[in-house]
């Protein structure tokens, strides 16, 4: 058995530090969450990103007109796309909604399909 020296817990992920290993092992405390979503503007504000069950059009668009505000000066906007891209999320991630998102995927698939001329 190896034993723990100490973590860095100020690190975005921690770390373990271990007596005779060269390599440090990152501590997974949640792994879904991403080092980057503690500094998401949207912390605390779930209610607007994700939908309540039987919401209608005009709320739909009213909710995520106000997640889109927040996530323009958000400063992980980037990160948080492509996770949700990746990661095929359900919600408001990253500035863009469930249908802009697979849409995004399908444009990406088809410029990855394109023949490149030799």
């Amino acid at each position: 058995m190896v034993p723990i020296v100490g973590i860095h817990w100020n690190d975005p992920v921690p770390t373990l530090i271990l007596v005779g290993v060269s390599e440090s092992l990152r501590l997974v405390t949640d792994p879904l969450l991403q080092h980057w979503m503690t500094d998401g503007s949207c912390k605390g504000q779930t209610h607007l990103f994700f939908a309540p069950h039987g919401e209608q059009a005009d709320d739909r668009e009213r909710r995520e007109a106000i997640a889109r505000t927040i996530c323009s000066s958000c400063p992980v906007l980037l990160d948080c796309r492509e996770y949700a891209r990746t990661n095929r999320e359900q919600g408001f991630w990253g500035g863009e909604n469930d249908d802009q998102r697979m849409a995004a995927r399908r444009a990406a698939g088809r410029r990855s399909a394109i023949p490149v001329a030799v």
